[in-house]
């Protein structure tokens, strides 16, 4: 059993927005009793309406799930999430998701993502976030 924050920043320049499907790429570290771990990866909204001009975003997820390998940096958080997502910003704004998925190894549930972003917009939809190993250090 895994219980522990992931907080995920945006990569400055990776932002791709097409109104019914964005993308961006993600660094994250996940932290628990053992420690950290590093992820990257890519957000966003797999489809939905997303009219963001977003200058930062901040996202954290409450972990909880279960993993064939619960050692330290053994990732098992690598894997791809769905679920519900919402946001509205104007200057500082915030959002939400639900996310449930993860890789063959683990299941993993995210009961709740908060979003702290700056710029102008809303979004809505079917929300994504897809994680492999990053760089521990």
């Amino acid at each position: 059993m895994e219980v522990g924050i992931l907080t995920c920043k945006k990569i400055p320049g990776s932002h791709e927005y097409y109104v019914v499907h964005s993308t961006v790429g993600v660094d994250c570290i996940f932290s628990h009793p053992e420690g950290e771990e590093h992820y990257s990866g890519r957000a966003g909204i797999g489809f939905g309406l997303d009219l963001n001009w977003k200058h930062t975003v901040d996202i954290a997820y409450s972990v909880i799930g279960g993993s064939a390998d619960v050692q330290p940096s053994a990732h098992g958080l690598s894997g791809t999430y769905l679920g519900g997502q919402a946001s509205a910003t104007v200057g500082v704004g915030g959002g939400v998701a639900v996310m449930v998925g993860g890789g063959d190894q683990s299941f993993s549930l995210q009961p709740l993502a908060l979003e702290v972003n700056s710029g102008l917009g809303a979004a809505t939809g079917i929300g994504y976030l897809s994680l492999e190993p990053g760089d521990d250090v």
